[in-house]
């Protein structure tokens, strides 16, 4: 599961980078963002994955089913910060 969030943010929490990955946008545009790791909480359920450090304007998006309209949280290893909406 990879999330987004403000790189900004991310390096706050203590999250590192440690990797790159291409992203192809929703524009059809692709992009190479760096991504660190993250334990994240979903729906009760605990599981870890890829969080890519976005630009800084980013809103916080947790990958999900396009038809799901439910709540998230994600928990960063060395800190905790949450993103917490309804979509």
């Amino acid at each position: 599961m990879d999330s987004m969030a403000p790189g900004s943010e991310l390096q706050r929490a203590g999250v590192e980078p440690v990797g790159r990955m291409s992203y192809e946008l929703a524009n059809g545009s692709v992009h190479e963002y760096p991504f660190g790791l993250a334990q994240i909480e979903f729906m009760g359920e605990v599981t870890a994955g890829r969080v890519i450090f976005g630009p800084d304007e980013t809103e916080p998006i947790l990958e999900r089913p396009p038809q799901d309209t439910t709540r998230a949280s994600i928990t960063f290893f060395r800190s905790t910060a949450s993103a917490t909406g309804t979509w």
